[in-house]
């Protein structure tokens, strides 16, 4: 975010062309889905157009940080610096002029990446389904899940020591044990007390698998715990801050039960 805004303020933009006329055309993307218009904000006035044109343009961002699904989670895989992924939490601002009145399709590009965090730098972290599920023995769940807030500055983590290279912002790592405060990353498949297990299937999903017998005579459930890569203390491989909540560095978790 630019110095000086704000979640759901509006900031100018200004583009400048040499060799060519000054016509330009902004777009931001991920392109809006038509039944959530506002979670990539807009041109002029919240909840406006996403393109528009003209010398300068005020782009207002949205109230809280992007996070995409479905068709906009899929073109945003291409989106970042050369068709990199675009970290959820981020837009991308693109803006194109003529570089030839008489070719239209000879345009020059340019792209801004606006970065959004939580309040209090915090990272936000959330998972689906939330916060209960009950999966039968050998059974198996779909989990779905995101991070937003961390965009390589800081050390948002709060990890310590404090890293001295830019922290990746897409990252998931899926982890299951007996609490919230002790998990295995993956699972714990194998050992004694076991709580199952979880494979990443994409960016954002995975499935978690449950054991075939109970954990113990008198645990009959698992936690799911999701956390940011970019969180985990590079010598304990733990978040750096348990929190439990959806908004805080290791962000929601589930509570598996076995029927």
């Amino acid at each position: 975010m630019p110095p000086g805004g704000g979640a759901g303020s509006c900031i100018e933009l200004y583009a400048s062309v040499t060799n060519a006329p000054l016509n330009p055309t902004w777009t931001v993307y991920p392109s809006p889905l038509p039944s959530a218009t506002s979670n990539v904000g807009a041109f002029n006035a919240p909840g406006g157009s996403t393109t528009t044109t003209g010398p300068t343009a005020f782009y207002c961002e949205p109230g809280n940080p992007p996070i995409y699904s479905g068709a906009q989670l899929a073109q945003a895989q291409t989106l970042g610096p050369g068709g990199t992924p675009l970290p959820q939490g981020t837009t991308a601002v693109v803006v194109t002029n003529p570089a030839d009145p008489n070719n239209p399709a000879n345009v020059a590009t340019t792209t801004v990446y606006f970065a959004y965090q939580t309040s209090g730098s915090a990272v936000a972290i959330g998972m689906s389904p939330t916060p209960n599920a009950v999966v039968p023995l050998g059974g198996t769940l779909q989990l779905t899940g995101y991070v937003a807030g961390l965009n390589g500055y800081g050390n948002p983590c709060n990890l310590v020591p404090t890293p001295t290279t830019s922290l990746a912002g897409t990252g998931l790592t899926w982890a299951a044990g007996p609490s919230q405060g002790t998990t295995y990353i993956g699972g714990n498949g194998t050992a004694a007390g076991d709580y199952g297990t979880i494979v990443a299937t994409g960016p954002n999903t995975a499935v978690y698998t449950a054991p075939t017998a109970y954990p113990s005579s008198t645990v009959h459930s698992a936690v799911i715990v999701l956390e940011s890569t970019a969180c985990l203390n590079p010598t304990t491989q733990k978040s750096s801050v348990l929190t439990g909540g959806g908004s805080g560095n290791e962000g929601t978790s589930t509570t598996v039960t076995f029927p």
